[in-house]
């Protein structure tokens, strides 16, 4: 830190609104998506998951974000207003919520994936991938109760001459935190790629799914401009000041990453209240749409959307329903007619929250479904 501003400089200056706005509308979002994410389980009939609940726990953590805003980040560190060391505590505190925040959601994106896709080698992937997401929550978390010794001295060497303590390379750790999230946020959005292009359905299908998967790179994005800014605000003397550009950066990525994790089970919702835009499908306009056969005792639900979910055999939806795509449908061609594969990997039904593996389906050119 510098003895003293540089000349010219606006002590007074107070850009807190223009950071706090963003962040707040960012909270307000995520929040509405996970309650939507809650009113499309229960519209559907589907049990709260395992995923579900990491997702809760992360936004809680970011609805128990600091006041810092109120403390002196958007201020130049040299306005005599800014309470620095209550910036610096609640610095510390906010290192274990967004290094919980960020590794609760993407356990919630893994255990989805984990439920969608049953097949043995992509979830050998996913452990891989979950054991790295849980082996950095846990670094991030011992790091940043051992960063500095005593742990106080972590916020006092910026307002106490005589406070006497050591500390890790702060700012190295924060990039290299800030970097591990990013890795670990390209594997997440690349791993069901392979999975989901494999599947047997239509590319238009296929591709809207993927669609909704790469949303995803949204938070790629978000942690690649953080990087940028924590290195340039640990550069600059004025701390508080370029500060705020990191906070803002740093909610993005939480809040957008839940927002996106949300996306995918949103669906049936929008398809309940707004069911005109569901209603021109890419799969109906090519006149295609799939039918049971007549062992069926319990007939697919007419569905005009891009993703087909599939009930059991024996009818029974209770927690079952449409709230994830049909993605692991396994459709296979043969000649003019499509049909579901009998293959051995094909041959058994696992059905859960209305996905279903295996199902005998036909299809025929009919703008409806009907049983044969």
């Amino acid at each position: 830190m510098s003895s003293g501003p540089p000349p010219g400089i606006d002590l007074y200056a107070d850009i807190k609104e223009s950071v706090i706005s963003p962040v707040i509308a960012l909270m307000v979002l995520s929040a509405i998506c996970v309650a939507l994410r809650i009113v499309a389980k229960f519209t559907t009939n589907v049990k709260l998951q395992l995923d579900d609940y990491f997702l809760f726990a992360a936004l809680v953590g970011i609805l128990l974000r600091g006041d810092s805003c109120y403390k002196g980040i958007g201020k130049h560190i040299w306005n005599p207003t800014v309470q620095l060391e209550e910036v610096m505590k609640i610095l510390w505190a906010y290192e274990f919520l967004y290094g919980s925040v960020i590794p609760l959601t993407k356990l919630s994106l893994i255990f989805f994936y984990y439920r969608l896709f049953h097949v043995s080698t992509f979830r050998k992937v996913l452990w891989f991938v979950l054991f790295l997401v849980v082996g950095w929550w846990i670094a991030i978390l011992v790091t940043s109760i051992a960063q500095c010794r005593p742990y106080n001295y972590f916020w006092k060497q910026y307002v106490d001459p005589t406070a006497i303590g050591s500390c890790i390379n702060i700012p190295h750790f924060f990039v290299g935190n800030a970097a591990a999230s990013v890795a670990t946020d390209f594997m997440i959005l690349l791993t069901p790629i392979p999975m989901v292009w494999g599947l047997q359905m239509p590319v238009a299908q296929r591709l809207s799914v993927l669609g909704i998967f790469f949303l995803g790179g949204f938070v790629c994005v978000a942690g690649i401009v953080r990087i940028v800014v924590l290195l340039q605000m640990f550069k600059s003397a004025d701390l508080t000041w370029n500060m705020s550009q990191a906070f803002i950066w740093s909610s993005v990525e939480p809040n957008i990453g839940i927002v996106c994790a949300c996306l995918p089970t949103l669906r049936p919702l929008l398809r309940r209240c707004i069911p005109d835009w569901f209603a021109g499908s890419s799969l109906n306009k090519s006149g295609s749409t799939p039918h049971y056969g007549t062992d069926y005792s319990s007939r697919l639900r007419s569905q005009t959307g891009d993703f087909y979910a599939l009930t059991d055999r024996n009818g029974s939806n209770k927690d079952k329903s449409d709230d994830e795509m049909g993605l692991t449908n396994n459709f296979q061609s043969d000649g003019h007619q499509p049909r579901v594969s009998t293959g051995d990997a094909a041959a058994h039904e696992e059905t859960h929250n209305g996905i279903m593996v295996k199902h005998e389906i036909n299809w025929s050119s009919t703008s409806a479904l009907h049983p044969q």
